[in-house]
């Protein structure tokens, strides 16, 4: 019996240590399945830029944000539910560009920036977002005119897409627009600033936020 009592504690103890591993394993596979891919409320959960992404041997990640747990880079601060249906986002201004540098890998042959971009409130036909890549204006959006829309064009080793989708409301009536928007330029400088301009004309009262921000580079082929 005194033995028994002997060698009958450790075995209690190696299970609750093998307990608590299992433990931290699925809390740690929840916080990365969170990470990659975060879903909202209602019909926002079709993802746009968001998502998986999957890297090939050339390619190396610099950013992927979904602000869920930091803004870290950018010159403004989480703004939570600042749309209807939607968590944490990176809210737009009425008045301020947002802004932020990535710094790229040296000889970068491609640089791919994705991310999703959200208008909410009165937006009026003259209201746009100017989308600026270093020195260059890619494009500038408004509300779509319907419910899919696809902008796309290269030019000078720059190409652009951006697809939009308008999403139903989720609560107070509110309708979202979101825009899923992909820059890729050859060849580009160490330092790569994304720049949003809001222009809001006849709307004042416009919000806009982006999301899912990625970016990868790719090096020179072998």
């Amino acid at each position: 019996m005194e033995q028994y009592a002997q060698t009958r504690g450790p075995v209690r103890a190696l299970i609750s240590v093998d307990w608590i591993v299992l433990a931290v394993a699925a809390f740690a596979l929840a916080l990365l399945i969170l990470t990659m891919v975060r879903t909202g409320e209602g019909s926002i959960n079709s993802l746009g830029a968001g998502g998986l992404i999957t890297l090939e041997e050339r390619d190396t990640l610099i950013a992927f944000q979904d602000f869920s747990f930091d803004t870290d880079g950018w010159d403004r601060a989480i703004q939570e539910n600042s749309l209807p249906g939607l968590g944490p986002v990176l809210d737009g201004s009425v008045d301020t560009a947002v802004e932020r540098v990535f710094a790229l890998p040296e000889e970068t042959a491609l640089a791919t920036i994705r991310f999703d971009m959200f208008l909410n409130g009165g937006w009026g036909r003259e209201d746009t977002i100017h989308i600026i890549l270093g020195e260059i204006q890619t494009l500038a959006l408004g509300w779509p005119s319907d419910n899919s829309e696809l902008v796309t064009f290269a030019r000078d080793g720059l190409s652009v897409l951006a697809q939009s989708a308008l999403l139903d409301p989720i609560r107070d009536n509110h309708r979202v627009a979101r825009y899923s928007v992909e820059l890729a330029v050859s060849f580009p400088a160490d330092r790569l600033t994304l720049r949003l301009v809001p222009e809001l004309v006849d709307g004042a009262q416009s919000n806009w936020a982006i999301d899912n921000v990625s970016v990868v580079a790719r090096g020179p082929e072998a």
